[in-house]
């Protein structure tokens, strides 16, 4: 039975190991600040990860306040570059759908949000529409 829980160890460690490696790369090579934040986000969950498979390991609970700084501190981080890459560029985003309805003057005048896609024709939701 020993061996069989140091094997699961070894190979917990190592995935988590590997995962670490290829996030700190994401974040290293980038090449937007959304991949780079995707990527400290995925490393600083592996290492609640490890904290938490240590204390199972070791039973004991000390490590759960470092824990939850480290998660509040992710997602806030999260929140704040999501939010600052949102107003640096308020009407498109990278490859995607834009989720942004611009300026006042921009916007349709008759409160329907339209959804732009990729390659494709701006549409009109009639389902959202703004009341007042």
């Amino acid at each position: 039975m020993l061996i069989l829980e140091n094997t699961l160890v070894w190979v917990g460690a190592g995935a988590l190991a590997i995962t670490a490696l290829c996030a700190l790369i994401r974040a290293l090579q980038g090449p937007t600040i959304l991949d780079r934040l995707v990527a400290s986000d995925v490393l600083l969950t592996t290492i609640v990860l490890a904290m938490g498979a240590e204390m199972v390991i070791n039973n004991h609970n000390n490590s759960v306040p470092v824990m939850i700084g480290i998660s509040a501190t992710a997602a806030l981080a999260t929140v704040t570059v999501s939010r600052y890459v949102r107003r640096a560029n308020p009407t498109t985003l990278e490859k995607g759908v834009s989720t942004s309805q611009g300026t006042e003057s921009e916007r349709p005048a008759t409160g329907e949000i339209q959804i732009t896609h990729a390659n494709s024709e701006p549409q009109t939701d009639f389902t959202a529409k703004k009341e007042g």
